[in-house]
């Protein structure tokens, strides 16, 4: 099942952007989510956001969009350490 996520943020911090995001920016983000009935090999899904929900994102501008993306697949909302 595929499920379209598009969702609206607020920058609160930048540690670089090639688009020239600053704090106080209000963003769009999307993207497709796929639910599987059974795991499958490969990459990992992108988490679907909450709201409310505050943390890292790694994006990607999309121009065609207007919009952001997720740039680090399943890693895209979190820090790997």
């Amino acid at each position: 099942m595929r499920v379209d996520v598009t969702a609206e943020a607020r920058v609160q911090r930048v540690h670089r952007s090639q688009a020239g995001l600053k704090e106080g920016d209000v963003i769009r983000i999307r993207y497709a989510h796929r639910r599987y009935r059974e795991p499958i090999a490969g990459p990992s899904e992108v988490p679907t956001l909450k709201a409310g929900e505050t943390g890292p994102a790694f994006l990607v501008k999309d121009e065609k969009a207007k919009a952001f993306a997720p740039a680090a697949g399943g890693y895209s909302f979190e820090v790997v350490k």
